[in-house]
């Protein structure tokens, strides 16, 4: 808690690896319409500064992500009840 965070060329470089992890197969997938395909699943979260959500849906070899998303909330949105903010 008390100590400076240094951002190195190693955390840069760990930060970029996971973020091509988490945005290519199989992580990431596209939609499957198909009969045999599972339910879709979407999970929410919010802060009294932000929201996030994935959309997932579930496949054979597990859950799978589709989509992820998250934005600022601007001063209006800032005042929702926490219910409100994650629908």
């Amino acid at each position: 808690k008390d100590k400076i965070f240094v951002w190195s060329a190693e955390c840069h470089a760990a930060f970029n690896t996971l973020k091509d992890k988490l945005s290519s197969p199989p992580i990431l997938a596209f939609l499957d319409f198909s009969p045999s395909a599972g339910p879709f699943i979407l999970d929410t979260d919010a802060s009294n500064l932000a929201i996030g959500a994935v959309l997932s849906q579930k496949s054979a070899n597990g859950e799978v992500v589709i989509v992820y998303a998250c934005r600022r909330l601007d001063k209006r949105e800032r005042r929702y009840c926490a219910t409100r903010r994650e629908m």
